[in-house]
């Protein structure tokens, strides 16, 4: 059941409904709906479209956008790579790995491997523990045969940990956090 009513003060327009018998309620009608038919009150979720909208402008550095908007200090709190953690191939490893500054652990491994799945976020763990002192870059295999031969990976996940393109120390096979922390501060003390 719905009636229509004309308000006299607002000169705008009503309609009664009726979501269950006995139970009447008066709505304003909404001349604007979207595609759900949701009204005007939509709970938020137009300002996190603006808010959206926002980011991509800025993201793109559109003249529009503004640079410093308070509201936006969520959305830009997104995680970015860190600098201390890296993925490398044939073309990119002489640029990521060979001419750091610090110390590289080489994590050799393949996105098939459970093993290689296992050890990654160990790795990650250390590189950020000892953040400053190490330099993590995963190296695929399967993607960069160059690399796979010239340091004679037969199995992985192989570690190697290397000081401006020096072969310190290498680690076969996947092993404890404890053990894996062990073999790289041993290898940076030598």
């Amino acid at each position: 059941m719905a009636a229509r009513d004309h308000h006299e003060d607002t000169g705008k327009r009503s309609v009664m409904t009726s979501d269950s018998p006995g139970r009447r309620a008066w709505a304003p009608r909404s001349g604007r709906r979207d595609a759900a038919g949701a009204g005007r009150h939509d709970h938020g979720h137009a300002r996190v479209r603006r808010l959206d909208r926002r980011l991509r402008q800025l993201r793109r550095q559109e003249p529009g956008a503004r640079r410093h908007d308070h509201r936006l200090a969520p959305l830009r709190a997104l995680p970015r790579p860190l600098a201390w953690i890296a993925d490398a191939d044939d073309t990119t490893f002489a640029a990521v790995a060979e001419r750091a500054s610090i110390p590289v652990v080489v994590d050799f491994m393949t996105a098939w491997s459970g093993t290689c799945q296992a050890v990654g976020p160990l790795l990650e763990r250390l590189a950020h523990d000892l953040a400053g002192r190490i330099k993590l870059v995963r190296v695929d295999v399967d993607r960069s045969p160059g690399l796979s031969q010239r340091y004679s990976i037969l199995h992985v996940p192989f570690l190697l940990l290397l000081d401006r393109d020096r072969v310190v120390s290498q680690h076969a096979d996947a092993a404890p956090e404890p053990e894996l922390r062990r073999w790289i501060e041993e290898s940076l003390a030598s």
